[in-house]
């Protein structure tokens, strides 16, 4: 399974990275407790930039705790195992860009550079090895967040934090459904208003066959169509 452990930017801060980490924890672990799959929220800043190995370890353990979990939520369930079949095809980063220049972003906006490096993680529950990628323009923090959806929230000291999740599926509770959506700060992105208004659009759909609805919804607007489990 390959999901999103986090998005950070490198900065100084006087905060520790505990200082940071105890509320978004305790949001996560609301989150789980409430039967959602599981959604880690992390964040580092650049005095304390590495996570523990029990940190990573604990979460994969988690992960697997739920999967086995009888309790677990039969739609929230069958979607993990609708997912299983997809995967990500090679031309998404063009078929994205085409999509958002269909809503009138320009490509010059698109490839605009981030005023600081944007480093997404992603971790590998099966092996434990983690992978790191570099987000260095507007429209690769976009793909970046179509591929993980969740919400970014700014928060001080750190330019960005994300709230990932490793399906976008899912419902959420009384199955709202879930948008993907890319949130960002004003200091981090410019032109960002008209980036939000497209991706809050690609809203999946609220209802009793959420799971293979929103699997065709991802294939043709998303281009999403594999995921590695």
């Amino acid at each position: 399974m390959i999901l999103s452990v986090g998005a950070y930017y490198g900065y100084r801060n006087e905060q520790t990275i505990w200082d940071v980490l105890d509320p978004l924890l305790d949001s996560a672990s609301r989150i789980i407790a409430s039967g959602f799959f599981p959604m880690l929220i992390a964040a580092r800043i650049l005095e304390a930039h590495d996570f523990p190995d029990l940190f990573l370890a604990s979460f994969a353990k988690e992960l697997r705790t739920l999967a086995k979990d009888a309790p677990f939520p039969f739609r929230v369930w069958q979607c993990y195992h609708l997912m299983k079949r997809i995967s990500i095809i090679d031309d998404l980063p063009l078929r994205t860009a085409d999509a958002i220049r269909e809503s009138g972003i320009s490509e010059e906006i698109l490839n605009l550079p981030l005023e600081k490096p944007l480093w997404v993680e992603l971790y590998s529950v099966d092996t434990g090895e983690v992978f790191q990628k570099a987000v260095g323009t507007l429209f690769e923090s976009i793909t970046v967040s179509l591929l993980h959806p969740g919400l970014a929230h700014p928060k001080e000291g750190i330019y960005n934090s994300m709230y990932l999740t490793p399906f976008p599926c899912i419902s959420l509770i009384e199955e709202t459904g879930q948008t993907v959506t890319f949130l960002s700060s004003h200091f981090t992105y410019r032109h960002s208003r008209p980036i939000t208004r497209y991706l809050k659009t690609l809203q999946f759909i609220r209802s009793e066959d959420l799971c293979r609805r929103a699997l065709d919804h991802i294939s043709r607007h998303n281009t999403v169509t594999e995921i590695e489990l």
